[in-house]
């Protein structure tokens, strides 16, 4: 099972994006979605929307998905995006397709 990682570049808003697949750890360089005001974000925003969408785009291979998709999945990692070093099995990726293919709608993960 891969698990994604990810450790704040000191001084910095930039993360080192990991993905971790048996005892193969490889890091992720990270992608910028063509999304709208994309460009306009405060950069530690385009960097977690960029880390949402990377994650999203290696997991699925789905570039269309991954863009479609990229604002709810941060929104699902809320709780731990915003740390300096947090890390995630794969199945919590499985988790939010599941609810994406189930419910079609957008979907509030504040509790």
């Amino acid at each position: 099972m891969k698990v994604y990682s990810a450790d704040r570049v000191p001084n910095s808003a930039d993360y080192n994006l990991y993905v971790t697949e048996g005892s193969a750890k490889t890091r992720l360089s990270l992608f910028e979605p063509d999304l709208p005001g994309y460009f306009e974000l405060a950069e530690n925003d385009k960097v977690l929307k960029s880390l949402a969408y990377t994650v999203l785009l290696n997991y699925t291979q789905d570039r269309e998905f991954a863009l479609r998709n990229t604002n709810r999945f941060l929104n699902f990692l809320n709780d731990i995006v915003h740390r300096d070093s947090w890390f995630f099995l794969a199945n919590r990726v499985e988790q939010f397709i599941k609810d994406v293919e189930n419910f079609g709608v957008e979907i509030s993960y504040d509790f």
